[in-house]
C-alpha cells in the first residue's frame, strides 16, 4: 500500500507533513499511529481509524481528551507536559487527530539501568513523574473540564514508559485514547512501577513476584514510596490485585495476548 492511499483523506498533504513511520499495533482494534515530519523538521503524530469500531471509539475519546483541555492550556502550567493537538476530523467512515510530537529522546536508558535497583535514574525518573500525575489527578480545572465524577480520578490507561517522552526534567504523556475516570487513584501509579519489573523478567510471573515484590528489596522499598501518596491508606498488596486485574480486564479485548498474560500475574498474586 502506497502513502498516497493509506493518507487519502488526510490534510496531511495541505498542511505539507509527510509520514516517516508507522508505529506497530498491538492488534487490529487499535489506531492506526504514523511519525509524521515537515520541511523544517518539526515532528508530528497522527492517529486514524479505519475500519475498526473499536478503533475509532478509541481515536475519538482521544479528541474528546485534548478538546476539552485545550482551552485551559495556557491557565494550568501542568497541561504543559501534554502534546498540543494540531487537528482532527472525519477520516472516511472513522475520525483521526494529528498532535505536535516533540524533539525529545526516548528515555529508555532508566529501565536499563533499573537492573540494579540503586539506579538514581530510576527513582529521579519515577518520582517525578508520579509527582506529576498525583497533581493532575488533583487539579480541579482538570477535572471540571473532564467531568470527573465526584470521588474518581482521571486514569490514563497505560501510563508507562512507552508513553512518557524525555527526562525527568522535561517530559511529553502521550497516548491517551484509553482514558477513563475510577475510584482506584493508583492505577496509573502501579503500571509505571510494574510495567519494567514484568519485562525484566520476560513476563514470568512467579518469577517477577518472587524477584522484585515478595521479598524486600531497594526497587520495592522506592516503589511503594512513590505509591503511598496515591493509596488512601490501602495496604499496597491489596492495591496491586485491583490493579492487576484492571489490565486484564482492559486489555482483553484490545490486546487479547497482554490480556492474558495479566489475567496470569492477577491468579498468581491471588496465591500467594
Amino acid at each position: 500500500m502506497t502513502y498516497g492511499t493509506i493518507f487519502d483523506g488526510l490534510p496531511i498533504w495541505d498542511s505539507q507533513l509527510f509520514p516517516v513511520k508507522a508505529v506497530d499495533r498491538k492488534s487490529r482494534f487499535q489506531p492506526q499511529t504514523w511519525f509524521l515530519a515537515n520541511n523544517n523538521g518539526m515532528q508530528f503524530v497522527i492517529k486514524f481509524s479505519s475500519g475498526s469500531e473499536q478503533a475509532n471509539d478509541a481515536v475519538k475519546r482521544e479528541i474528546d481528551f485534548y478538546t476539552r483541555l485545550e482551552p485551559y492550556r495556557n491557565n494550568v502550567s501542568i497541561l504543559a507536559v501534554l502534546p498540543k493537538c494540531i487537528s482532527t476530523g472525519k477520516y472516511f467512515a472513522g475520525h483521526f487527530l494529528i498532535l505536535e510530537y516533540c524533539k525529545l529522546k526516548y528515555h529508555g536508558a532508566w529501565i536499563s539501568s533499573m537492573m540494579e535497583w540503586r539506579s538514581s535514574i530510576v527513582i529521579r525518573w519515577q518520582t517525578v513523574i508520579l509527582a506529576w500525575l498525583l497533581e493532575f489527578q488533583r487539579n480541579s480545572m482538570v477535572n471540571r473540564a473532564l467531568s470527573i465524577p465526584p470521588g474518581q480520578v482521571i486514569c490514563h490507561g497505560d501510563f508507562s514508559h512507552f508513553n512518557i517522552l524525555g527526562s525527568q526534567n522535561r517530559f511529553k504523556v502521550f497516548d491517551w485514547e484509553d482514558w477513563t475516570t475510577t475510584v482506584h487513584p493508583f492505577l496509573d501509579a502501579f503500571h509505571m512501577v510494574f510495567q519494567p519489573t514484568r519485562r525484566i523478567i520476560s513476563g514470568d510471573a512467579k518469577t517477577t513476584f518472587q524477584k522484585f515484590w515478595m521479598l524486600d528489596n531497594p526497587y520495592r522499598r522506592h516503589a511503594i514510596r512513590n505509591l503511598t501518596p496515591f493509596l488512601s491508606g490501602m495496604d499496597w498488596r491489596e492495591a496491586m490485585g485491583i490493579y492487576l486485574e484492571f489490565q486484564s480486564d482492559l486489555l482483553r479485548s484490545k490486546a487479547p495476548e497482554i490480556g492474558r498474560t495479566f489475567e496470569l500475574y492477577a491468579d498468581t498474586w491471588n496465591q500467594i
